[in-house]
């Protein structure tokens, strides 16, 4: 048998996503009929061949699998399930979304969508016209999302293509990746990327309305494993392992379908959603026109902001120091952490105060949760203005320096 990426890495990858070996029988067809079954959510992700989705209804031009789509939003959102048919203008109206790509650009297009997925978008589905908040995941129980892995998916767009490996999440692709082959030497992780950046294939800039819902893209050669934001360059992608793990990472298949399990499991993808998405404006110099792109955290941000969130939950004051080197990102995995904070529903919207021992990295935090827009965040500017937010619990993410909490009496915050 020859050896090629399908029959190597990519049904590896497949295998160790769905947590066991396919087969490539007709046992593929059988599978793809079958529908969302809480029970089986147990499993990591359930297996459909691509060639298969035509059968829930998935074109080619396609990008939702209107099929799972509509059965998610029935569920999720009450005043549809009583009312089917709403469904369909709630998909149609996410497919404007898909079309502001062409005008507005992808990363834009998919800022747009995120609210969509986030549930920030309303539709007058209600009662007597009544505006309801359209639910397309269940970030509180994942159990009740539909996950689905798909291989060889077929997409219509400036040309036709054929994605390695799809992940989706109640109809909606939300990851994408590209593998290559792991016996050539001369091939890497970046041969996949390429596939996303630029070349012949150009996915981002050839098929846009595909990578409008997409979280993160993957690629990878058997050796190593990376994964980008859609715009991100060949500099912005980022390996995923584990801190504990740091002193046995090796260049081998063993480490990629183990840092392909981590990042691609189910709760890490809808935590890193709903936390860890960062649209940051920025400038490409002095004096050129500001840019916008879509940031993810790198995995030592991801576990030091679960680590600060688990400490504020379970009130443990004797840890919580997190050492960093110097450009490591440590703003940003403030401004994770943060958002995680907020959005944790066991934490009631908390006030979230950033504090800083320095007027230089105030205005630095500033910048980048501004740039990032971060809602409800307000820079406090004097001692009085601080003890006015903490005596009123304000609810909000202050950032302040040390120094203005000299004046702030004991208690000012029970």
């Amino acid at each position: 048998m020859n050896f090629n990426e399908q029959n190597t890495i990519e049904n590896a990858i497949r295998d160790a996503l769905v947590g066991h070996t396919v087969s490539t029988s007709s046992f593929q067809v059988a599978e793809a009929t079958v529908p969302y079954n809480a029970k089986l959510q147990n499993r990591k992700w359930q297996y459909v061949a691509g060639e298969t989705l035509v059968l829930h209804g998935k074109q080619p031009q396609d990008v939702f699998v209107d099929t799972w789509l509509k059965e998610s939003l029935c569920r999720l959102n009450k005043p549809l399930s009583k009312n089917p048919q709403s469904a369909d203008e709630v998909i149609h109206r996410m497919r404007g979304v898909l079309l502001e790509a062409n005008y507005s650009g992808l990363i834009r297009a998919n800022e747009i969508f995120q609210d969509w997925l986030l549930g920030r978008v309303s539709m007058p589905l209600g009662k007597n016209g009544e505006h309801i908040t359209i639910h397309l995941i269940d970030f509180a129980h994942p159990q009740n999302n539909h996950f689905v892995l798909s291989q060889q998916v077929p997409f219509t767009g400036t040309r036709d293509a054929y994605f390695d490996l799809v992940l989706y999440v109640n109809g909606l692709p939300l990851v994408v990746g590209e593998v290559k082959t792991p016996v050539r030497e001369a091939i890497s992780w970046q041969d996949g990327a390429a596939d996303f950046l630029g070349g012949r294939k150009h996915y981002w800039a050839n098929h846009k309305a595909f990578f409008v819902p997409n979280l993160l893209c993957f690629a990878s050669e058997g050796k190593t494993f990376y994964y980008g934001a859609i715009g991100a360059k060949f500099k912005n992608w980022s390996p995923w392992h584990s801190t504990e793990d740091r002193d046995e990472i090796s260049h081998d298949m063993r480490t990629v379908l183990k840092s392909a399990g981590d990042l691609l499991a189910p709760n890490t993808l809808l935590e890193i959603l709903r936390s860890f998405v960062v649209f940051s404006v920025s400038k490409a110099g002095s004096g050129k026109a500001s840019f916008k792109s879509k940031v993810l955290p790198r995995y030592p941000q991801y576990e030091a902001a679960k680590a600060i969130v688990n400490r504020v939950k379970t009130q443990d004051a004797k840890q919580g120091l997190i050492w960093h080197f110097q450009g490591s990102g440590k703003s940003l995995l403030m401004l994770f952490a943060a958002q995680m904070l907020k959005m944790d529903p066991a934490l009631k919207n908390p006030t979230v105060i950033v504090v800083v021992d320095r007027v230089d990295l105030d205005s630095q935090i500033n910048a980048v949760f501004h740039n990032a827009a971060v809602k409800n965040v307000t820079p406090v500017k004097s001692c009085k203005a601080l003890a006015q937010k903490l005596r009123r619990d304000s609810r909000q993410i202050l950032i302040t320096t040390i120094f203005k909490f000299n004046e702030i009496e004991i208690d000012v915050n029970n």
